[in-house]
């Protein structure tokens, strides 16, 4: 068990660990990062706050029939009995006000 931690801890923290002569650590060479996909080079925070719809589309929600428009104060919280659409007068022809906050 403790050989577990101690690798989890060495990839957390990105060092092999301390050498039989009691030297510092030599770092681990990083891999670069996996690319991900349909964000279009987006931050994570706003694809996180955008879900379950895609970065940039309109959010409304089916329960009060308002529509939030990206980084708007809710849109974020908005994350259940969604509909997404791809802009505002999509979300208007549908039947949805906008939100006033």
């Amino acid at each position: 068990m403790r050989m577990f931690w101690l690798a989890a801890i060495t990839l957390v923290v990105g060092c092999t660990g301390p050498t039989a002569s009691g030297s510092q650590p030599t770092p681990v060479a990083s891999q670069p990062a996996a690319q991900s996909t349909g964000t279009s080079g987006a931050a994570p925070a706003e694809i996180n706050a955008a879900k379950p719809c895609q970065v940039g589309q309109v959010k409304a929600s089916k329960i009060t029939k308002l529509y939030h428009l990206p980084g708007g104060k809710e849109y974020a919280l908005v994350t259940v009995n969604v509909e997404c659409f791809a802009n505002e007068a999509a979300a208007l022809a549908a039947g949805y006000k906008k939100s006033p906050n």
